[in-house]
């Protein structure tokens, strides 16, 4: 006998579980499936009747069997079970079928859709020639369903408006025998179409051409159809740039923010008048439409203008053209069987054939949760439906995100050959940034959006950092809290995203069109930047969820509640939610399966979408137990510290949460960095003149080997003053108090200790100019303390330029100017702070020795003018350059002047003054041009620190920016 091994999966394989088939028999694939449901169907009434199956569950599998095994299902051969029985005697009892009019043993036919068992992994969708597999964990056993709502795909919409365009146009045409001045048709010398000359005029039309015109309208109305839609498209052609390898159709573009619509909040609506005709694949387009059209066209060649290296920076139409269509979807509910769809706690289900740009959810358990719903999102979804740019904040309905099934290959990118710069951690100099806030305040199409990133390249590449920091861009409800600015009465908004719904799917609400054109829009940013050698780190929150605790804005439900509460929060002993962020709840992280979650994510974000690194926000949760616990060895930690496929990935912890505070103390692995909170506190107060804090200081200058020496480097302290939680630059030398009032808590939200000093005057717009100078000079000492330390500096967005939230240290409600880049003021301080900012780059990235690769030493440091015992604060150090270039930095935080003793050097060598505070721009920073030469001592003015370079008296006297060229050009 020969031995067939079964395909179905109901229970473990044993010798006893092979189909027996005579020797010389050949069975096809249906028979054999066939007799698998019979051997199947024997197995369990056999384990039923010896309890080795529960008896639910052996009833449910012989309700399955008995009901795909009908006789309806089945027919006979009889002429061939005769032949088969002289041939093999020992079957001639046997009645072999043929074939089966019935589905196979997991099929259900559901219309035109098809629903099969489907695969446990992956979790979320997945898409093959088979069919859309969905898999879900939840810790229901018994009642799960799928829901599918159909949509509408692009192509439909534009064949519908296509249609009802030349309907229009038929309406209104005027037969064209009757014009006035005869036209020919033009030949467009590129393209080799006839195009219709549009100063064309038009006459009335006589009657009798009218009676003609309507016999041969009645005679031939689809010929009409197509000659009236052809000659819209020749009337409304315009010149569109088009990129190499790519269609006239795939390149024009529309004013996509001037039709944005929608309905009921849950999906936007068309949001473009672009109209394809299916027969020619021709982009059809009314005259507005053509006007946007070719105002966007004109912004993009402005672009192209802004970025040389970039001339080809076009976008293709169709990522504006409308996303897939489900406001009048009538959804489909599938209930799926838990003998069939469930292995282990994981749901699954394949629906055939690809339901492409359908949406979908699950519904969990028979009846609502206690918040009301059982309907959750997918937290594995890399798109979701939800309002785009246009309608940040102003949502023209609830807001009712829905998950999306992108079509096969629509998530793919072509990344044009660039790769990431992969910058040693050392050489970084990060730059923290809010999408829509660094480019909302601009007159371009794309302000908000990540498109409007690429289009500040060229600033961010002045400025001189090479790391942009992005505050968190995964999908969040930006309207979940229903609260209004008590001044103004102006909506207040979660602006800055902390407060993730889909972490998978990017901010629909940063892309000009959602779904998966934010997904695109995305890889084209990180696309850009990398080109253009700048890193992206993403602010990711695994801390806590968008759907809060019990308390909070609702719907306070989206996905985890009713998946699975206990896996994915921390509970206390009362069954409530634990709150260690702050926000409502917490994530129970290390849990096998929220650590597994988190981990795909890190994954995703950083093999797919082209991420560089990662900070994690408040990290210390993340070390946390599923009791709440802290932890030395957060398996959650380790395996993000262990994939092999993410150890080029910078890995940044803010290391404190509620109740625990562990800079310096994180579980790192070798390689986890931190925010360094110590150094951002005792540079404040050094240099706002608070007592004993010279060796403290010191040491931060040093790198924080305190903090770091425990198998760490000094590249893995984040060195940051300010950031975006607290007072900006400008307002921690203005404010004294926080100013919160605009948030609507009544001024008791945000950090009261801010150690902040005002220089004498409480507010913004001081009429003191001597007031007015000390806060430039104490933000010009700050940038020095920051740019000249050992460790990785960070720089907050708008701090280069003064940039004043009006004392609000926790803005994370204000989509306003308060958060936004306020370019005008960019362009007015370009010779005052923007240029020390810059030129203290420059000059960290030339004297390569600031950027060090260990901790310093004895060796590499002297120290001038130190008393550790004076509550004065006023300190010297010589830094030792193996060049001999040595710096001699100096800071006098205080109101008393102080001498300092300038060492003597070799006669070939002298010391220049590079950096004063207290001298007004441009002599503040000298860049190369006639440099102060000193000998013997240095006069510190109050409130100042200095910065002096030892420099060999026989070479030339270059600026940063020829030095960096110089040393770049050589190597």
């Amino acid at each position: 006998m020969h031995r067939v091994r079964s395909r179905a999966s109901f229970s473990n394989r044993s010798s006893e579980d092979l189909v027996q088939v005579p020797p010389g028999l050949e069975l096809d694939e249906e028979e054999l499936a066939l007799l698998e449901q019979q051997r199947q169907l024997e197995n369990a009434l056999a384990r039923h009747e010896h309890g080795n199956v529960p008896r639910s569950l052996s009833r449910r599998i012989l309700d399955y069997m008995v009901q795909s095994s009908d006789g309806a299902d089945l027919r006979t051969n009889q002429s061939i079970l005769g032949t088969e029985s002289r041939a093999f005697p020992e079957w001639s009892t046997f009645q072999r079928p043929v074939a089966r009019k019935g589905p196979r043993y997991d099929e259900l036919r559901l219309g035109e859709l098809l629903v099969r068992r489907g695969h446990p992994l992956p979790y979320g969708v997945s898409l093959s020639p088979e069919g859309t597999n969905f898999a879900i964990f939840t810790d229901e056993e018994e009642h799960v369903a799928l829901i599918l709502y159909p949509a509408k795909s692009r192509r439909q919409l534009r064949h519908e408006r296509l249609q009802s365009a030349a309907a229009a146009s038929i309406e209104s045409a005027t037969p064209v025998t009757s014009n006035t001045e005869k036209s020919a048709p033009k030949t467009d010398s590129h393209s080799g179409e006839h195009v219709m000359d549009k100063q064309t005029e038009t006459a009335p039309p006589s009657d009798a051409s009218q009676e003609t015109g309507a016999r041969e309208s009645s005679e031939s109305t689809p010929a009409r159809t197509e000659s009236a839609a052809s000659a819209l498209l020749r009337r409304n052609r315009a010149p569109f740039i088009v990129r190499e390898s790519s269609t006239d159709d795939e390149d024009r573009f529309e004013d996509v923010r001037s039709n944005a619509g929608s309905t009921g909040g849950s999906t936007p609506r068309a949001m473009s008048e672009g109209l394809e005709d299916p027969s020619n694949n021709d982009a059809v387009m009314t005259t507005s439409a053509l006007q946007s059209s070719t105002r966007q066209a004109k912004s993009v060649l402005a672009t192209a203008q802004i970025l040389p290296h970039q001339s080809g920076l076009l976008f293709p139409m169709d990522w504006f053209l409308p996303v897939p269509s489900i406001d009048d979807a009538k959804p489909l509910i599938i209930e799926l069987d838990p003998v069939i769809h469930r292995t282990g706690h994981v749901w699954h289900v394949q629906i055939a054939p690809n339901v492409e740009h359908y949406a979908y959810a699950w519904r969990i358990g028979d009846r609502p949760t206690r918040w009301g719903s059982n309907i959750v999102l997918d937290p594995y979804a890399k798109c979701v439906f939800s309002p785009p740019s246009a309608d940040f904040n102003r949502p023209p309905g609830p807001y009712r995100p829905i998950c999306g099934v992108p079509a096969i290959g629509e998530l793919d990118f072509d990344w044009d050959g660039v790769l990431p710069p992969r910058y040693p951690f050392k050489d970084l100099i990060i730059y923290e940034l809010h999408v829509r806030g660094l480019t909302k305040q601009t007159t371009s199409p794309y302000a908000g959006t990540y498109l409007g990133v690429i289009e500040k390249i060229p600033y961010l590449k002045q400025l001189g950092i090479n790391a942009v920091e992005l505050m968190p861009c995964a999908e969040f409800n930006e309207t979940e809290w229903d609260m209004r600015n008590p001044s103004t009465g102006e909506r207040l908004c979660q602006f800055w995203g902390y407060s993730p719904i889909s972490f998978f799917a990017p901010m629909n609400r940063y892309a000009m069109q959602g779904f998966t054109s934010a997904v695109r829009e995305f890889k084209t940013m990180v696309r850009e930047l990398h080109r253009h050698g700048i890193e992206v780190i993403l602010d990711v929150v695994f801390n806590h969820t968008g759907e809060f605790g019990d308390d909070g804005p609702p719907p306070l439900f989206y996905h985890f509640k009713g998946l699975a509460l206990s896996t994915y929060y921390i509970l206390d002993r009362k069954n409530q939610f634990a709150n260690y962020s702050g926000c409502g709840n917490s994530l129970s992280a290390n849990h096998v399966v929220t650590a597994e979650f988190i981990h795909e994510c890190v994954r995703y974000w950083a093999l797919e979408m082209g991420v560089d690194g990662f900070r994690f926000d408040l990290a210390a949760v993340m070390c946390r137990d599923p009791q709440g616990q802290p932890m030395a060895s957060p398996p959650v930690i380790e395996r993000l510290s262990k994939d092999p496929c993410l150890r080029h990935l910078k890995l940044i912890a803010e290391p404190w949460d509620l109740g625990q505070y562990l800079v310096g103390h994180f579980p790192h692995y070798g390689c986890w960095a931190e925010w360094n909170g110590r150094f951002r506190d005792t540079v404040r107060r050094f240099i706002k003149g608070d007592p004993h804090l010279i060796g403290d200081f010191a040491t931060r200058l040093c790198g924080s080997e305190d903090l770091y020496a425990n198998g760490r480097r000094p590249w893995h302290s984040i060195n940051f003053v300010t950031a975006h939680d607290g007072f900006t630059l400008y307002d921690l030398v203005s404010y004294a108090e926080k100013h919160n009032w605009d948030n609507g808590e009544e001024n008791q939200d945000g950090e009261s200790h801010n150690n902040s000093w005002n220089c004498g005057f409480e507010g913004d717009g001081t009429p003191n100019p001597n007031i007015f100078f000390l806060r430039q000079k104490q933000m010009r000492n700050f940038l020095v303390a920051l740019l000249i330390s050992t460790g990785t500096p960070m720089v907050l967005m708008g701090d280069e330029y003064g940039h004043t939230r009006r004392g609000n240290n926790n803005a994370w409600c204000q989509d306003n100017e308060l958060n936004y880049m306020d370019w005008d003021k960019v362009a007015r301080d370009e010779r005052g702070l923007v240029r020390f900012t810059r030129l203290m780059i420059l000059f960290r990235r030339v004297n390569t020795f600031l950027c060090r690769q260990n901790f310093v030493t004895r060796h590499d440091v002297s120290w001038i003018h130190a008393d550790w015992s004076s509550a004065y604060n006023f300190l010297v150090m010589r830094i030792i350059d193996p060049g001999n270039d040595d710096l001699l930095v100096g800071f006098n935080a205080g109101p008393e002047r102080r001498t300092v003793t300038v060492p003597p050097l070799s006669s070939d060598r002298q010391w220049l003054r590079i950096v004063d505070t207290n001298l007004a721009p441009p002599l503040d920073f000298c860049n190369g041009d006639n440099p102060t030469k000193i000998y013997g001592t240095y006069v510190m003015q109050p409130w100042s620190s200095i910065i002096l370079q030892s420099h060999r008296r026989s070479v030339l006297i270059q600026s940063l920016e020829e030095h960096l060229r110089g040393r770049e050009a050589a190597s």
